[in-house]
């Protein structure tokens, strides 16, 4: 039987080239395996639909919980599921670590719903994970039947149901590791593939692969590390550089909103887990009855947590793979058993997982069995080794044909007994993932409301409060987080989920969603408005006020002039995120499609690049000169022809009374449309006299106006007054208010002509002189260190500009 040039570890720099047919070899034998391999996914998976409505167990409380939140906020209230309300008081969603809203298999759950649509979801990473294993067997393995056991081994192993059944669906996330390995021994012979390797570690972490991300990227690095040490290279160290970064690309939607979110909230963990003795190690990979596991010293956790079986076949294959080819299998022996050593936890100083619980992301991670994935890992890759050897002694380099059918029988034989006794263990695991009877007797309330457990059973109360349209405020929850004081309805001191310090002032709830929360208020002094939900930077005010903590919880000031606040939460890293994404994404598609290396050859063009960086130049320079400082305006007739109290410049409504003198005072409103957010000077006129300015629902201060143009009031002016206003990106509500004595009635409001906004300008500037810097990079090279040194001075001198106008804009 003709092989396909294999490559072992200690030859891989020796060949230039590594295309993709070796990488993922789409022949006939390819075509067999996904046929196969899905009748095998499918057939270990069914007994997962014997109650197809049975919820999930342990942690699938909140595994539920998070995919119908996710669900819900899409298609019910039409929003991007950034915030959840309905767990541990509110808190981020997407920023969380375990969410998978952006990852592929979290289309069942929108198409099926979050108790079928989870089930499905399982099955659809359990098939990736094997057709990962299988190429990653056909690169490192040799025979037929070599990547069909290490696929069989990794993925069929009973951890993968026992996580499943007890809901801890971050651990789908390590179905992609065959992939990562895959594309980095690929990246070894030619570098765009750490691209892709980086690409699959950015998915493990949009599935929310909070412990298998770590895991994976320590495999790599000791995998890099033996590479460089024993070829005397650093190309593995440069593949791991490009690797990381770009894994953070393609997932930074995500992974900066998280990454923000853990700077805020570090979780740390201490070393107080008991130490798992040596010798229920064996008992891993070896004990039958997954469903009670076994006892043993100082067993702290759950059976899923220990249980990973194997079996004797797995584990003799993984040996003759050790014995003969040792060259392949010594790293991975190596790789498993330091893997094994981080298990066994903490025993002394001198332990393994001493040290690495003191790095960065280790020491937020706990229950060192969980290290013992790995290591199955690197026994299902000496396990096809093993059986690769064994076809290509016994059936590849035999002449005569009748024994090649003997042994190649006997070696189908030896493939089938592993998968049937893997599919024995695990069956009665897989039947057990939907045994939880469902509770049908529930209805949710018409307004969202927090509450505390009374079951004595919160940690699996989540989801049926979440069905009830009621947050949870002390489910279990893994994510670090600040104190905050939120109360239960069900608590003493509850006062409601909206309420204003000052007891005579009222908001009443106008709409409700899990990102979005619109009030009507009626205060007539300053106070300050709560909401019963824990407050996060993300939290802002649709008229650009700043949100501050209140013990914890979501507040913001109120004045006598506000009277509909509109609150919402979204990652300040979100759409930063997005365009990283993006980036990242249209990248790789640049670099793996014909098309796209089309288009990155024609961009190589020097007359196209010329044509190129001279038109951004040139819409550059119209940007920033015209279209930025023009702002927008649109006068609306609008009277309000009622009497106002007015308090110091303030503007107290409704308010019915007569005024003092019994003049009538009138609001004229203006709606103001800013491309950006800016302050720019307005000439304001108004028949006989201002007595309010209210921008945004914020009424302005006007006794710094009076002073400057040495006025006691602000009475009718030929000039009018020149007033800053502090815009905001979009539409911006100016209302002026004056008392009417008589005569012709008169109101003017418009922006000067002339360039004042300074950070306009110096954004022009700017842009003018990158981009023409730009240019002249692109046709003569002997202006790039000029282009590379002004960068640098722009950016410090940029910095302190900005940091000037956000104390102006602060102050006013």
């Amino acid at each position: 039987m003709k092989e396909s040039r294999k490559f072992s570890l200690f030859d891989a720099y020796k060949h230039p080239e590594m295309s993709w047919q070796t990488v993922i070899p789409w022949d006939r034998q390819t075509y067999v395996a996904i046929i196969l391999l899905l009748m095998v996914a499918v057939f270990f998976w069914l007994p997962t639909m014997n109650h197809p409505e049975g919820w999930i167990e342990d942690m699938g409380d909140r595994t539920l919980a998070l995919a119908g939140i996710q669900r819900t906020t899409i298609l019910e209230y039409r929003q991007f599921p950034h915030w959840n309300p309905y767990m541990g008081g509110g808190l981020p969603l997407l920023a969380n670590p375990h969410s998978a809203l952006l990852s592929p298999t979290f289309l069942p759950i929108l198409l099926a719903g979050e108790v079928i649509g989870t089930k499905i979801r399982f099955l659809l990473a359990l098939y990736v994970g094997l057709i990962g294993a299988y190429f990653l067997g056909r690169q490192l393995t040799e025979g037929l039947l070599g990547p069909y056991v290490l696929a069989g081994i990794f993925m069929l192993s009973s951890w993968y149901p026992l996580y499943m059944w007890r809901g801890h669906e971050e651990f789908i996330a390590l179905v992609y590791a065959p992939w990562v390995v895959l594309f980095f021994q690929a990246s070894l012979t030619r570098l765009r593939y750490a691209l892709l390797a980086g690409a699959f570690v950015g998915l493990m972490i949009l599935e929310g692969g909070i412990y298998p991300v770590p895991y994976t990227m320590l495999l790599l690095s000791l995998y890099a590390g033996y590479i460089a040490l024993t070829q005397r290279r650093l190309s593995p160290i440069q593949v791991m550089l490009i690797l990381s970064v770009f894994a953070v690309i393609i997932s930074g939607a995500k992974s900066l909103p998280m990454m923000d979110y853990l700077h805020d909230n570090p979780r740390k963990w201490g070393l107080g887990e008991p130490t798992v003795p040596l010798m229920a190690l064996p008992k891993f990979f070896l004990w039958r009855d997954q469903l009670r596991g076994v006892s043993f010293p100082r067993s702290w956790y759950g059976w899923w947590e220990y249980g990973s079986y194997i079996g004797w076949i797995g584990l003799a294959l993984a040996a003759i793979g050790l014995v003969l080819a040792w060259r392949r299998s010594l790293p991975w022996l190596l790789f498993g058993v330091i893997f094994l050593g981080f298990a066994v936890g903490y025993y002394n100083n001198y332990s393994p997982w001493y040290w690495l619980h003191k790095l960065p992301v280790f020491d937020s991670l706990h229950d060192t069995p969980r290290f013992r994935l790995i290591t199955v890992l690197c026994i299902a890759i000496m396990g096809g080794i093993g059986m690769g050897r064994i076809w290509t002694l016994l059936v590849t380099q035999q002449r005569r044909r009748s024994i090649q059918w003997i042994f190649g029988i006997a070696c189908l034989a030896a493939t089938v007994a592993l998968y049937t006794d893997l599919y024995l263990v695990s069956n009665p695991v897989y039947g057990k993932i939907s045994e939880i009877e469902p509770v049908t007797n529930l209805q949710p309330e018409n307004a969202f409301r927090q509450v505390i457990d009374e079951t004595g059973n919160s940690a699996n109360q989540a989801y049926p409060n979440f069905l009830q349209n009621r947050g949870l405020v002390d489910n279990y929850e893994p994510m670090a987080r600040k104190p905050a004081s939120v109360v239960g309805a069900n608590e003493d001191g509850y006062r409601g989920e909206v309420w204003i310090e000052n007891n005579e002032c009222m908001a009443v709830m106008q709409f409700w969603s899990p990102n979005r929360l619109i009030y009507n208020v009626q205060c007539h002094t300053s106070s300050r408005l709560v909401v019963n939900q824990r407050f996060e930077k993300g939290w802002r005010s649709a008229d650009g006020r700043m949100l501050k903590p209140h013990d914890g919880l979501i507040s913001m000031s109120v004045t006598p002039s506000d009277s509909t606040i509109t609150l919402f939460y979204r990652p300040q890293l979100f759409t930063p995120g997005c365009i990283v994404s993006l980036a990242g994404f249209l990248f790789l598609v640049g670099v793996f499609t014909p098309w796209g290396r089309k288009v990155l050859d024609l961009a190589k063009n020097k007359n196209l690049q010329y044509e190129f960086f001279f038109s951004l130049s040139l819409i550059g320079g119209i940007y920033c000169l015209y279209i930025q400082p023009v702002l927008v305006y649109d006068l609306m007739e609008v009277q309000y022809r009622k009497d106002y109290k007015i308090q110091r410049n303030k503007v107290s409504q409704p308010h019915h009374a007569p005024s003092k003198d019994f003049v009538e005072t009138y609001g004229m409103e203006v709606t103001i449309t800013s491309s950006i957010r800016q302050m720019i000077p307005f000439k304001i006129k108004f028949d006989d006299e201002i007595t309010a300015i209210v921008l945004n629902n914020h009424s302005m201060d006007l006794e710094r106006i009076k002073q400057a143009y040495g006025h006691q009031k602000l009475t009718d002016w030929i000039n009018g007054y020149d007033i800053s206003l502090n815009l905001k990106r979009g539409k911006n509500k100016l209302i002026v208010y004056g008392k009417d004595y008589g005569g012709n009635f008169l109101f003017e409001a418009a922006p000067l002509p002339r360039l004042t906004n300074y950070f306009s300008v110096l954004l022009m500037i700017v842009s003018v002189v990158l981009l023409l810097l730009f240019y002249l990079s692109a046709t003569d090279s002997r202006w790039r260190p000029r282009l590379y040194t002004v960068i640098i001075m722009l950016l410090i001198v940029g910095l302190g500009f900005r940091l000037f106008f956000w104390y102006q804009f602060t102050i006013n």
